[in-house]
């Protein structure tokens, strides 16, 4: 009986300290038909090279190469188009999965017919301390278990604001939804270049759209680098700005996408939870870096004043 596929989705950018890592974590993963779709978006440094060469070593391997950066939503998108596999997960470049990752992910998505499994992940970084912190994060989601059946968009959008319900990097997809989400997130293309933040939001929110079964997994790990300039944690005013427009511009095409959906007035509070609480937080480095002004500016002319 032959094997169902798995096509694995890595967007790359400016990733060459830690490719070979990843590279290393994929071949060693226990589930053998996997199909890796690299997409290297723009990189300036020496990604490019090391990719070329992966892949004319492995069959299995295929590249996208994008001459200036498009962002993580159009390098994800391509690769989702060209995916062949009956199933889709993720690894992003500077990231760690279990060995096994695949092949339990697999195996429990199918045991509980499935069409989308969202599986646990622990934070990691250089600091032992902070690493402690992290694995008692990772303690307090085991807790919980999230399986949706007969309102599953629902319980999806209640949760989002939760971030094992909005990352994207820790779900196992059925290829018939990725397909049918690829209809309508083709809309979004001409506003969506250059945006690395956020859309995990909208791709997460796609996907459970079109998913009639939604479980959470508290199986293998998915191995998650912190790095110093991560996130709320931007050391400059150019970077915090540059986020909070793709986040603000993520959460558009969300309310968007709902909105042609009809059940927009379902979910606009929901949308509004995750800007008060994204943009509350980055607010204090606002104050830090002396933008408050325009901070605040981006904020009140987002969805929050519609």
């Amino acid at each position: 009986m032959k094997m169902e596929k798995v096509s694995v989705v890595v967007p790359v950018y400016n990733a060459e300290k830690y490719l070979k890592k990843c590279f290393k974590t994929l071949q060693e993963q226990t589930y053998p038909n996997l199909e890796l779709l690299f997409v290297n978006d723009g990189s300036t440094d020496g990604s490019g090279e090391l990719l070329e060469e992966f892949v004319k070593e492995h069959k299995n391997a295929r590249l996208i190469t994008h001459t200036e950066n498009q962002g993580t939503f159009i390098s994800r998108f391509e690769a989702f188009s060209v995916s062949t596999g009956n199933f889709v997960t993720f690894s992003d470049a500077d990231d760690v999965l279990d060995k096994d990752y695949v092949e339990k992910s697999l195996k429990e998505i199918k045991r509980l017919d499935s069409d989308l499994l969202i599986n646990d992940f622990l934070e990691f970084s250089e600091n032992v301390k902070q690493n402690r912190i992290y694995a008692s994060r990772l303690a307090e989601r085991r807790k919980k278990t999230f399986v949706s059946e007969e309102n599953c968009f629902d319980d999806f959008m209640t949760n989002l604001v939760f971030n094992r319900a909005n990352i994207l990097w820790v779900k196992m997809i059925k290829s018939s939804v990725v397909k049918k989400s690829l209809d309508d997130a083709k809309n979004f293309i001409p506003y969506a270049k250059g945006i690395s933040c956020g859309e995990d939001y909208l791709f997460s929110s796609l996907f459970a759209y079109h998913s009639r079964k939604i479980v959470n997994f508290h199986g293998p790990i998915y191995y998650y680098r912190m790095h110093n300039s991560q996130s709320v944690n931007y050391d400059s005013k150019e970077k915090l700005l540059w986020q909070t427009d793709n986040f603000l511009r993520s959460m558009k095409m969300i309310k968007d996408f709902l909105t042609e959906k009809g059940t927009c007035e379902n979910y606009v509070e929901t949308l509004k939870k995750l800007i008060e609480k994204n943009c509350g937080s980055w607010r204090v480095k606002a104050i830090k870096f002396k933008c408050i002004k325009e901070f605040d500016e981006m904020v009140k002319n987002s969805i929050l004043s519609e």
